[in-house]
């Protein structure tokens, strides 16, 4: 059976962690999974709201840090404390639609050690884009798959650490770093993801 730790980085989410980790368990082929939500020093309820619905579900754990050091090091501290097969990163504003694990388990299957889907919008788009009330055109990333939506064989991690000091871009460096060691990875075009 596929286990598979989601590692959750969360700065100030308290209006998107419940829907993000909803559409993580509203996945296909969820059997064995935990969620680990890496509160990364928000001021808001985002610990508050995590705890809340650790009472429902104990596959889920909260890692609640003093300090804000940007997603590089909520990534790292995830990773670390991952027990699981794959790791999964779901950035807290995404909304996963209810195929996507089951679509990256397929594409992993294929080979690929990594891989991913596109959010739309995506980076500063998305406040324009809700701001104006736009439609998001769908755009591959520029550099292979991003922390928003992705999933790694665990191997990755016990070959490529994480650069824990970027608050930024750590995904970026992740890829050159997976792509330099040799490991497979793929954008998977037609699996898109809701960032809110």
């Amino acid at each position: 059976m596929i286990k598979v730790s989601f590692v959750i980085p969360a700065y100030n989410e308290e209006k998107n962690i419940a829907n993000c980790i909803a559409s993580i368990l509203h996945q296909e082929e969820l059997k064995d999974y935990e969620i680990i939500v890496v509160n990364d020093g928000s001021k808001d309820k985002t610990s508050k709201i995590v705890k809340g619905l650790i009472k429902k579900n104990k596959s889920i754990q909260l890692l609640d840090l003093k300090a804000n050091k940007g997603r590089g090091n909520a990534r790292y501290i995830g990773v670390k404390k991952a027990g699981e097969d794959y790791v999964s990163f779901v950035d807290a504003d995404i909304i996963l639609p209810k195929h996507w694990l089951k679509t990256c388990l397929k594409n992993l299957g294929e080979g690929f050690d990594a891989v991913g889907g596109i959010a739309v919008p995506d980076g500063d788009v998305t406040y324009i884009s809700q701001r104006f009330k736009l439609n998001p055109k769908i755009i591959p990333h520029t550099t292979g798959i991003t922390g928003s939506n992705a999933i790694y064989k665990k191997e990755v991690f016990r070959e490529i650490e994480l650069n824990s000091k970027l608050r930024g871009g750590e995904d970026t460096d992740l890829n050159w770093k997976i792509d330099k060691a040799g490991f497979k990875i793929k954008l998977i075009s037609n699996l898109t993801v809701e960032h809110k």
